[in-house]
């Protein structure tokens, strides 16, 4: 209510007084019985309050920090002192010089980590291994090929290098002494590169057969597929010395985290059992898939004949019928679907569906024998499909030798 001096009366409670001017309202104050505060003050008393609580929150969240950096620290000496954890674990540095003594050396191919080093002689798993002058696990050879030879090229992993056994018992050399035995006087030799490569992938032998094998002008190409083909990760200790670690391999609590959570894949995926998570695995699958068309375009290219070879694996109960049957069926069917010619050598390890367990060896490669019954397979199946030269298909359908 206005008085008669047209001013506001002032509330006893010391509440808002406005005096009005001529046009209205020209002055505004609180006032309180205790403390009087002008308007014009309360931005700087935010500010002040508003950066006080930026400092609280700056002080608690390093306090969340620190005790973050703690724990992890604190469980990082647990993880090392308690866990033995060789998963992802980075390889040892090598010495200076060690590299004149390794078997394998960083390659110079696009695309691949790396080869058999050239020139070698070394013993490795009670064999001896020796490479010519072009990093093959083979005797000397022309690139240049004469017309009268045929020229196979085997690419491959562990399988094709004949990882276990003596060079003349892989089966590239195994191969290339029964076609040359059964064919003696009709005209043509062949001949059997041995690329193989302990630990190559398909996407490697891929490789092999684009930058490599071109080179040599094979007349037909071989190359043999195992089931742990799809892995991408550099697992192995032969893949890990050619790979940069990366920077979460140097923790041991990340490492653990990164097994525990493949070990959850690997059940999602495949019930536990590694093999079928490779091939249910949507990029490792993937990646064997792009694979096999990429060999097949550079077959078409290089104009000559590619068969897939599907080798077995000793499960760990040998003793049963082999488990990976329905593997097999499915690298078969999506190398048929993308033009590969396909032996599966499944049946020359078996007998009455179980495998042989005296083909294989200590550590669940084939042996010389082993190599031997894969070689005879490869043949008769080159035969029967008439992949050899003509007039060099005959061959007895019960031992797979030619006639």
């Amino acid at each position: 209510m206005v008085g008669a001096t047209g001013e506001t009366p002032v509330p006893r409670d010391g509440r808002l007084i406005a005096r009005v001017g001529g046009d209205g309202y020209d002055a505004l104050t609180m006032r309180s019985s205790d403390t009087r505060h002008s308007v014009s003050d309360e931005p700087e008393d935010r500010r002040a309050s508003a950066a006080g609580g930026r400092g609280r929150m700056r002080r608690r969240l390093l306090l969340v920090v620190g005790a973050v950096v703690v724990a992890f620290g604190l469980a990082e000496v647990l993880v090392r002192c308690f866990v033995e954890l060789h998963y992802f674990e980075p390889p040892e540095a090598v010495p200076r010089d060690a590299w004149r003594g390794m078997l394998h050396v960083a390659s110079e191919t696009p695309g691949l980590a790396y080869e058999l080093a050239p020139n070698m002689v070394k013993s490795a798993h009670g064999v001896t291994v020796r490479t010519n002058a072009y990093g093959m696990r083979d005797g000397a050879r022309d690139p240049d090929r004469p017309g009268s030879v045929f020229r196979i090229a085997a690419i491959g992993d562990s399988y094709t290098f004949g990882f276990g056994v003596e060079g003349e018992d892989a089966y590239p050399r195994q191969l290339e002494r029964l076609l040359n035995r059964s064919h003696s006087g009709e005209g043509a030799t062949y001949e059997v590169l041995n690329f193989g490569v302990g630990g190559y992938g398909a996407r490697d032998e891929a490789v092999v057969l684009r930058r490599k094998a071109p080179a040599w002008k094979p007349n037909l190409v071989l190359v043999g597929y195992v089931l742990n083909d799809p892995e991408l990760d550099p697992i192995q200790a032969l893949h890990a010395q050619f790979h940069e670690p990366r920077w979460w391999q140097y923790s041991h609590v990340l490492r653990l985290i990164a097994r525990s959570w493949y070990q959850v894949e690997k059940w999602r995926l495949g019930g536990g059992d590694y093999y079928r998570y490779l091939h249910a695995h949507p990029e490792k699958w993937g990646g064997v898939v792009q694979a096999f068309s990429d060999m097949r375009d550079e077959a078409e290219r290089m104009h000559v004949g590619i068969v897939l070879l599907i080798f077995p694996v000793l499960p760990r109960d040998a003793s049963r019928a082999y488990p990976y049957v329905d593997l097999h069926e499915k690298v078969a069917a999506a190398a048929n679907e993308r033009g590969l010619t396909v032996i599966d050598l499944r049946q020359a390890f078996c007998k009455g569906g179980v495998l042989d367990r005296s083909l294989f060896g200590g550590d669940g490669h084939p042996n010389g024998d082993g190599y031997a019954a894969a070689a005879q397979a490869i043949a008769a199946g080159l035969a029967s499909r008439k992949l050899l030269p003509p007039g060099q298909q005959r061959q007895s359908a019960s031992d797979g030798v030619f006639k």
